[in-house]
């Protein structure tokens, strides 16, 4: 259409419009047409934008904890080891459990170190390629199942791709030269050590497990433990004995505290140590552990109290587990044959699965205390035993209070009189207490009646002795074949006026073979009469002098050899 000069458009007819989209008839129509064009051209953007977001997949809570959703391990030979980790990150304020891992394919192993995660707690997936049954391409999706508590099931597919060249030797590490590295050379301390590390391995939440490392002198000289100190809370250590003499034994304790701590846990454990109060060593005992946190024991030991030999008894613990659903106990391994265990499933519901574990202790145990180490195999993949200590003290029919009867200082002749007491648990009659020396120097009154406690009066009368003094005793009761015994010691002094024994001047330990020495007169000392001389000299020649004959052994023992600082040690028998 064409425009009209303005002299025209007033001619035409008021009620008919006329349109010309090239030249607006004013300034406020051209704003008004731009404005429109650009708002168009926002929501075109806007739009395109929005349909590019709708084309990216939207993860899932579970999927958000991983550090990558995929993995190419690309070329690799055979043969070649192969693994690749990634991180799964609980970014969530509930505990989110890992219920089951597996793979669609025997070429890809999947495990998981840990798989109940706390808030901000962070495991790894560990894949391990396997190169040396499989070759040329390979395609497998890795499954991971995972739900929090009160919440939803999720599942995380990892694609996972690699090419197994068979024909490509493996990229084999730079071996070290063909000589062995040198041993660590062990110092005296160390050998006196039955273990130097332990690994208590995949234990529950709340069990109370220890391990007892035996601590041995072999050498000549007193070892003194000074100081025993552990990096880490979760392992307290102890020693039953700080001074340990020649060939004695004592034992350090390790407790591991499963209430406080949890996951993987490495300490060192030091023990300081020395033989003269001058040179300290060092030992390093490295312990390991892992505290689960999905399987709880309540209580946290078998404790079985005080028992008689023939009565039974019987201890029920509770086993949680917070996981999969299908988690088992597949056995109870019993190292005592008198030990016997029953297991029964209480629930199996929403990956949450309790046990409980009936131990019953049984007649003819004969020892005074009893401690034994129940072991539940498991089906995880990773630490499948869980250690369980049962404990117990085994009360004896009859017991004689003190074992050791103390007789103190005496004097010969003069008597002393002690007591002592023999406790049953039911009434009973003594018929004798016999002396193993049959010395006729005791005399015991015994009670006429049956009753379930004794006191005996002993009276002691010291032979002409002195010295220490030292006696056993069997008691004999009425209706039992096996008698009681028991020993008592005391030290017999000299009567007053009379000289004391001379006694030989002790020497230092001597080092296991050395020659004992031997008591000769010197080569000077005068004969006793009657003694015949050594030679005798002719009437005719001069009197001769006998030769000195030398003594055997007057010479004193071979000092022992100053010990000196590290390296060397105390004397080794």
């Amino acid at each position: 259409m064409l425009c009209l000069t303005d002299e025209a458009e007033r001619r035409l007819p008021k009620d008919r419009p006329v349109h010309c989209p090239a030249f607006p008839r004013s300034l406020f129509s051209a704003v008004r047409h731009r404005a429109f064009m650009l708002l168009m051209l926002v929501w075109g953007l806007l739009s395109c934008v929005a349909w590019g977001v709708a084309q990216e997949p939207r993860l899932s809570w579970a999927e958000k904890m991983f550090s990558a959703r995929q993995h190419n391990f690309g070329t690799v030979g055979r043969s070649q080891d192969v693994e690749y980790s990634i991180d799964i990150t609980n970014l969530y304020k509930e505990t989110v459990n890992i219920s089951e891992v597996t793979s669609s394919c025997a070429c890809i192993s999947p495990s998981i170190e840990n798989r109940t995660l706390q808030s901000k707690e962070t495991t790894q997936l560990r894949l391990k390629l396997d190169t040396d049954r499989f070759s040329y391409q390979r395609s497998v999706t890795v499954k991971v199942r995972m739900n929090f508590q009160g919440g939803s099931e999720r599942v995380v597919l990892i694609p996972i791709s690699a090419f197994i060249d068979p024909n490509r030797p493996a990229i084999v590490a730079p071996q070290p030269a063909t000589q062995e590295a040198p041993r660590p050379t062990l110092t005296w301390a160390d050998k006196m050590f039955s273990s130097l590390k332990h690994d208590f391995g995949g234990v529950a939440r709340g069990a109370e497990v220890r391990h007892s490392i035996e601590i041995t002198n072999s050498n000549v000289e007193t070892v003194t433990i000074t100081d025993v100190q552990s990096s880490c809370l979760c392992v307290r250590p102890e020693v039953v004995k700080r001074s340990i003499a020649s060939r004695e034994t004592t034992t350090l304790e390790l407790d591991l505290d499963t209430l406080a701590f949890y996951g993987k846990r490495d300490a060192t454990i030091t023990v300081t140590m020395t033989f003269d109060n001058s040179n300290f060593t060092e030992v390093r005992i490295p312990v390991k552990a892992y505290i689960r946190r999905d399987v709880v024991i309540q209580p946290s030991s078998v404790e079985f109290g005080m028992v008689t030999p023939k009565e039974t008894a019987t201890q029920k613990i509770q086993i949680n587990y917070a996981g999969r659903e299908s988690w088992t106990i597949r056995e109870v391994r019993v190292p005592n044959p008198l030990i016997s265990t029953e297991l029964n499933l209480l629930r199996r519901t929403g990956g949450l699965v309790d046990y409980e574990l009936v131990v019953k202790l049984n007649a003819g145990v004969t020892e005074e205390s009893l401690q034994e180490q129940l072991v539940l195999v498991t089906d995880d993949a990773n630490n499948t035993h869980i250690p369980l200590i049962v404990r117990g003290q085994v009360a004896t029919e009859f017991q004689i209070t003190p074992e050791v009867v103390k007789l103190g200082s005496m004097q010969v002749g003069v008597e002393t009189k002690v007591s002592f007491a023999v406790k049953g648990r039911k009434p009973f009659l003594i018929e004798k207490v016999e002396s193993d020396s049959n010395r006729e120097c005791f005399k015991v009154n015994l009670p006429p009646a049956e009753r379930p406690i004794h006191v005996v009066n002993m009276t002691v009368t010291p032979p002409d002795q002195p010295g220490p003094f030292e006696e056993g005793f069997t008691l004999t009761i009425a209706g039992r074949s096996a008698p009681l015994t028991f020993r008592a010691v005391g030290t017999i002094e000299a009567p007053a006026g009379t000289p004391a024994p001379v006694e030989k001047p002790e020497t230092s330990p001597a080092v296991e073979g050395t020659p004992a020495p031997t008591d000769a007169p010197p080569a000077d000392t005068e004969k006793p009469a009657g003694e015949v001389p050594a030679t005798e000299s002719k009437p005719d020649e001069p009197a001769t002098e006998a030769p000195a004959v030398d003594a055997p052994a007057a010479e004193p023992p071979p000092a022992l050899e100053k010990v000196p600082a590290e390296p060397a040690g105390p004397a080794v028998e």
